[in-house]
């Protein structure tokens, strides 16, 4: 038989075709279908197919337990804890139960791939968080620390260019940090500070007098620009109270306050114009019949299209819907897990994580 004849019979498909049809497959099947042949490789480990997929399949997720126990390669129990996720990426806090000092993974736990953070060397002070960001003018993902200063009168941030999806290898050395030091913390002693993050490189900052009561403020700093703006809080007859919480509601930094059966909330609805929302007056008649929660300041959450105050105990866990006025228990694990979106994200120099290293509840489809 005539080899070029029955290779010429051997239908053919474009790659601008193969690349669609893929793009709505699952990761796992993708990662086999990476070993077909040096086309379908090349195509899967693209940029652009990477991003498409991304946003093909965004109703496919893994849940996990927000923190857990492993056992490292030498046999010693750590314990790991998932901070944030940001596009299928994980950071990961792992602590060694010998030395307890805390370092920092990011995960793909659709790939199964890990990349190792080295501490920096130049922390000093107290560290205040870790967040991992995407820098939209560049499209590379970025580490920060954030910390205080030696004498608690600034705050200071560590930031590092993980750089744009690849697969060449980043090795302990290249990992360069840049400094920052953002503002000053006049008379710090009489504040107190709330520290958020978002997952578009902002940090914000609630700062509230300890003793007398006052206007609170947000400071509100831009990671990727490096510039802080300072909003103080909107006129209202409520800033006579005290045990102002700082949160996130779509994404934008929001202030509540608790006085016995009313929830006062502030949305900073633009920062850069100091641009407040009206104030939101939620009356909480439904105390009455749960006393133990008339000291507790709920989550103020939008889900479902849908916003609602969440209480979180170990044992229970209530929800109570602002639009129907439904006052329910849930299941006590809500707010214990962490969603991630399946996706295939490998940041350079991400290597094949080792087996039983993290716990994964199910996988949500």
């Amino acid at each position: 038989m005539d080899r070029s004849i029955v290779a010429n019979d051997i239908p053919y498909l474009a790659e601008g075709l193969i690349s669609e049809i893929l793009s709505y497959s699952e990761v796992k099947p993708l990662l086999v279908c990476k070993s077909v042949c040096k086309q379908w490789y090349a195509i899967i480990k693209e940029d652009e197919f990477v991003d498409t997929h991304m946003t093909r399949n965004n109703g496919r997720f893994h849940v996990f337990k927000r923190k857990g126990h492993s056992l490292n390669s030498d046999g010693i129990k750590e314990t790991y804890k998932y901070l944030t996720s940001l596009n299928g990426l994980l950071l990961v806090e792992r602590r060694s139960s010998v030395t307890k000092r805390a370092t920092h993974q990011i995960r793909n736990p659709s790939t199964k791939e890990t990349l190792d953070i080295p501490y920096p060397n130049n922390i000093r002070g107290f560290l205040l968080a870790v967040t991992i960001y995407l820098d939209s003018s560049t499209g590379s993902y970025n580490l920060a620390y954030v910390f205080s200063g030696r004498t608690c009168n600034e705050l200071l941030f560590l930031r590092t260019d993980l750089g744009r999806p690849g697969t060449y290898p980043r090795y302990r050395k290249y990992f360069s940090w840049r400094y920052f030091s953002i503002f000053n913390l006049n008379e710090h002693n009489k504040y107190d500070f709330r520290i958020i993050t978002t997952q578009a490189g902002m940090l914000y900052v609630l700062k509230t007098l300890k003793v007398r009561r006052g206007k609170p403020e947000i400071i509100c700093i831009d990671l990727i620009q490096g510039t802080d703006t300072t909003c103080i809080g909107p006129e209202s007859r409520s800033h006579h109270r005290r045990g102002f919480i700082l949160q996130l509601w779509k994404e934008k930094p929001t202030i509540l306050s608790l006085v016995k059966d009313r929830l006062s909330v502030w949305v900073l609805e633009d920062y850069k114009k100091q641009k407040w929302s009206d104030e939101i007056l939620i009356s909480l008649t439904y105390l009455n019949e749960y006393p133990r929660l008339k000291k507790v300041t709920p989550l103020f959450l939008h889900a479902d299209g849908e916003d609602m105050l969440i209480y979180k105990y170990p044992s229970v866990c209530y929800v109570y819907k602002l639009e129907s006025k439904e006052f329910c228990e849930v299941d006590p694990s809500t707010g214990k897990t962490i969603e991630v979106a399946e996706t295939l994200i490998s940041l350079k120099g991400m290597r094949p994580e080792k087996k039983g290293c993290f716990t994964e509840i199910e996988n949500a489809t």
